[in-house]
């Protein structure tokens, strides 16, 4: 839960809230190397690194991500296709949020989708993503 919790997209959400959406969570184990996400691909899940390091390579971009942050969230929030490639550069254990579980957990609380929404907008933002088209998850186009 603690990883939830250093996550802007979830950090105001409280501790009950926090804990059902942990439960949603499925450990999985990438050694150094595996792809975790390619460009273009349908979002199906976010991860929280638990330990370890993955690269996430956009372009020329190449950014290090570490133990308690997230990737994958952007194409789950508003149902666009992968815009980076993801791998394990170490030996990495990672929690996956499948597609269908964080569409579940919304749907059950229909409240919190606005404001997710606007830190995973403001988040876009700041890596100078354009703006999707599609229909953030869960909602009907």
């Amino acid at each position: 839960m603690s990883l939830i919790a250093r996550c802007d997209l979830f950090a105001d959400l409280d501790t009950r809230t926090k804990a059902e959406l942990a439960r949603q969570l499925r450990p999985q184990f990438a050694p150094p190397g595996m792809p975790l996400i390619r460009t273009g691909e349908i979002g199906d899940a976010a991860y929280f690194i638990a330990s370890g390091a993955v690269e996430v390579e956009r372009g020329s971009v190449k950014v290090r991500l570490g133990s308690g942050e997230i990737f994958g969230e952007l194409a789950l929030i508003f149902d666009i296709r992968r815009q980076a490639d993801v791998r394990a550069i170490a030996y990495s254990s990672v929690l996956r949020l499948s597609a269908q579980d964080f569409a579940q957990f919304l749907a059950r609380h229909p409240d919190l989708r606005a404001r997710i929404e606007a830190v995973a907008r403001a988040r876009m933002d700041e890596n100078q993503m354009p703006m999707p088209t599609a229909s953030p998850v869960g909602e009907i186009a």
